[in-house]
């Protein structure tokens, strides 16, 4: 909901993937990543002539 400012059933992120029943897998609400159907926060900024960018230390070991 931080990304999206909407419920994760709209998002597409209804579940985390590895709890996903089978007779949710392939629904609208259950794609397991940010479908199509919501605009992002760092979507709106850009497109009000904001530039977004991540930033931090990566834990040891990880690579971005």
């Amino acid at each position: 909901m931080l990304l999206s400012g909407v419920d994760t059933h709209r998002n597409g992120l209804g579940n985390m993937d590895e709890w996903t029943a089978p007779n949710q897998t392939g629904k609208p609400g259950y794609e397991g990543y940010l479908n199509h159907r919501v605009t992002t926060l760092p979507q709106l900024l850009r497109d009000a002539g904001y530039h977004t960018y991540m930033a931090g230390k990566m834990a040891h070991g990880q690579t971005a």
